[in-house]
């Protein structure tokens, strides 16, 4: 029975990957066909020079499929594909020149997702029930406030000490700083949230992409506005796909929510 349940586990995370090379293979297509018919666009929309860009395709395939996957409650295979994007995704950040990123990532957020298989795999072993839920009011409220008090530190920080990055470039302006402290403190309790299941997570997700969004129209990076619409679908589809499956009992501060 357990057998099967894993090989169902495995065919589905195979699926949300094909689906996922299906869907940047489609994007690839309809960029290469915007540079064809405007040629000013030629090498701004796919920078096929650039190691960074490269390394971030499959980052961006890998990391789809994750979320598409884990978008099953059930299926903590979901976590190895995101431990291979945020491996990728470290090499990126290290060919830009962010190693405060590349730090992040392997010590922080691959810690978070082991702890994610640890936990996810141990219920589905057991054959415990674990749903995903919503915060108590209490709590989120505290996680709200923390996520507040990270943009803040993180926007002090890039203002009075990291002044510029690793290659003397001066940092961006006080939006994009903004912006870019909103996707890391997003990005952090999405990670740690989705070890105990907690619906919080795709908020945050949301919320990480629409930020993405912003900060790629401030910088004027046309290829990851794309990326970053794909990745708030995605985001948005796993959070309905979390919220249907969340019992009553389990709904924590929404169900004192008066609509």
């Amino acid at each position: 029975m357990l057998q099967d349940i894993r090989r169902s586990l495995y065919i589905e995370l195979l699926r949300k990957f094909l689906l996922s090379c299906a869907l940047f293979a489609a994007l690839f297509v309809v960029l290469m066909l915007i540079e064809h018919f405007v040629p000013n666009l030629k090498g701004t929309l796919l920078r096929w020079t650039d190691w960074d860009f490269i390394v971030g395709i499959p980052a961006s395939v890998v990391g789809v499929a994750y979320v598409m996957t884990i978008a099953n409650p059930n299926n903590y295979l979901g976590f190895y594909a995101g431990i291979l994007m945020a491996l990728l995704l470290s090499v990126q950040f290290y060919l830009i020149g962010s190693y405060d990123l590349v730090l992040l990532y392997l010590f922080v957020f691959i810690p978070f997702l082991i702890m994610s298989i640890k936990n996810w795999k141990q219920t589905q072993t057991t054959s415990q029930e674990n749903p995903p839920a919503f915060l108590p009011a209490k709590r989120f409220a505290w996680v709200i406030f923390t996520f507040a008090v990270i943009i803040f530190l993180d926007y002090l920080l890039t203002t009075f000490v990291l002044t510029e990055n690793n290659k003397g470039v001066l940092l961006a302006d006080w939006q994009i700083k903004l912006v870019s402290a909103i996707m890391i403190s997003s990005s952090f309790f999405a990670n740690l949230l989705l070890i105990k299941k907690k619906n919080e997570a795709w908020i945050f997700w949301i919320l990480y992409s629409i930020s993405g969004i912003i900060f790629y129209i401030l910088v004027n990076n046309i290829f990851s506005i794309f990326l970053f619409v794909i990745f708030m679908l995605v985001n948005a589809n796993a959070q309905v796909a979390w919220f249907k499956n969340t019992k009553t009992k389990d709904m924590g501060w929404v169900s004192q929510l008066k609509i």
